[in-house]
């Protein structure tokens, strides 16, 4: 299936968000907010789930605030051990079929139910035995931490069949189009644990890192059941498995799988290392550190999100480069500006929004803020190379990352603490970002001489 959107279009995404209110620009800037209303067109799309990132990282700052204030450095430290590793081990058992299941069913629709339920049954048969692994290995992988927070990690493992339930069905919306579900659907658990920690804060008892983490567990069930009617309501064919999607699938979701553990462990190495080494007070100010720096990505993670269903579904290459080309420009200075304001304002909000018992990981937060930077840079390559079959692209790249962030926290994590956890991030980023571009380079003058292109 050929798309037929251009980079002419991908330029106006970005353009539209300058748009003044010149009388001669006022009929682009109605046409643009109702294809952002809709997620008619790709800029549609763009627009529509750039609203929603910063919907969610505004959310997620209210959270962040209000968990701090709540608990404080050591409780936001106690909170953060109980649900870093079930998290963890629930994105490996995912196993790389959330990006399979988009690449598959962006290019069959008709088929796209039967791709889903195949991933499905894969990916809960490998939650099994993560759970199991995660349930032995706790009390050695938080073995800095008391026996009532392994305990309660122990209890939070369920969230790996929760996320495999939640998380499939969520990812076929993005290749289905229907991005308008898909965006409201990222927004409802931040929105659900907005309100449990209101309620937390008008009724003390439930002020605990322990109880706090076991509600999570309910918001995340509750999610399922609209997201599931949700999802029925789209011609996708039956949702069956099929034992010969099996072999694609892998083919495809084993280079992803293989990407999602050096790039989780890259972005949370650092915080897995601090629960097995140091009290939970340093990891709470570290925790904070990080939700302040990540304020960046929601105002530009919207580009990769969308992108690599759109890559996925261009048949031509010479569209797919120039599509590409076309973004990677306006993204870097708009992230390289981003990341500049956010650097001023840190050492005056900060304080601000988190209170002074959190001070001590101002020097952190604004070396996470220029690591986040890269970072956001990361997801949008990895989406293209994703979009444009090449997912060992990534690997290759995450897995140099994630060498570099276990080699640097070893040496800079024992004597300079979180500021050292803070500048081995920020290098591994750097030389991701390096590699992706590298091989970006690569693939899309690959595509020349197929198409006929000189130079």
């Amino acid at each position: 299936m050929s798309v037929q959107t251009g980079p002419d279009e991908i330029v106006a995404t970005t353009d539209s968000l300058s748009v003044s209110l010149d009388p001669g620009r006022l009929s682009r800037l109605k046409g643009f907010l109702r294809e952002t209303s809709t997620g008619s067109s790709f800029r549609g799309r763009v627009g529509l789930t750039t609203v929603a990132n910063l919907a969610q990282g505004l959310i997620g700052l209210a959270t962040g605030v209000t968990a701090a204030r709540l608990l404080g450095p050591q409780g936001r430290g106690e909170l953060a051990s109980i649900q870093t590793w079930p998290l963890l081990l629930a994105s490996l058992a995912m196993i790389g079929m959330p990006e399979a299941v988009v690449y598959f069913a962006s290019r069959s629709r008709e088929r796209a139910g039967q791709y889903l339920a195949t991933a499905l049954v894969m990916v809960l048969g490998a939650g099994v035995a993560m759970g199991i692994a995660g349930w032995w290995l706790m009390p050695w992988l938080l073995h800095a931490q008391s026996p009532a927070i392994i305990h309660a990690a122990r209890l939070f493992l369920p969230i790996i069949a929760l996320y495999a339930i939640a998380g499939l069905p969520h990812h076929m919306l993005r290749a289905l189009g229907a991005w308008r579900s898909w965006n409201l659907f990222r927004l409802l658990p931040s929105l659900l644990w907005m309100g449990v920690l209101l309620a937390a804060f008008l009724s003390p008892r439930l002020a605990s890192p322990i109880i706090l983490s076991k509600l999570a567990l309910t918001t995340t069930f509750v999610t399922i059941i609209p997201l599931v009617l949700v999802l029925r309501r789209q011609s996708c064919g039956p949702y069956v498995p099929r034992g010969e999607y099996v072999r694609p699938l892998v083919h495809y979701g084993l280079p992803s799988m293989l990407n999602v553990l050096p790039q989780t462990l890259n972005l949370r190495l650092d915080q897995m290392m601090m629960t097995a080494a140091l009290e939970p007070t340093l990891l709470g100010l570290y925790v904070i550190a990080v939700a302040w720096s990540g304020m960046l990505s929601p105002l530009v993670s919207s580009v990769g999100t969308v992108l690599f269903p759109h890559l996925s579904a261009i048949g031509d290459h010479r569209q797919q480069r120039a599509t590409m080309l076309g973004i990677a420009r306006r993204l870097v200075v708009a992230v390289v500006v981003l990341t500049i304001v956010l650097l001023i304002l840190t050492p005056f909000v900060f304080p601000l929004l988190f209170g002074s018992r959190f001070n001590a990981a101002i020097p952190a937060a604004l070396i996470l803020v220029v690591a986040s930077g890269f970072s956001t840079l990361n997801s949008t390559f990895e989406a293209s190379l994703q979009g444009l079959g090449r997912p060992m692209g990534v690997l290759v790249a995450e897995v140099v990352g994630l060498v570099m962030t276990l080699v640097l926290l070893l040496v800079l994590l024992p004597p300079f603490g979180i500021v050292g956890a803070a500048i081995a991030s920020l290098v591994a980023y750097m030389m991701t970002t390096i590699l992706l571009v590298a091989q970006l380079s690569r693939v899309l003058r690959q595509t020349l001489p197929a198409e006929g292109v000189s130079g």
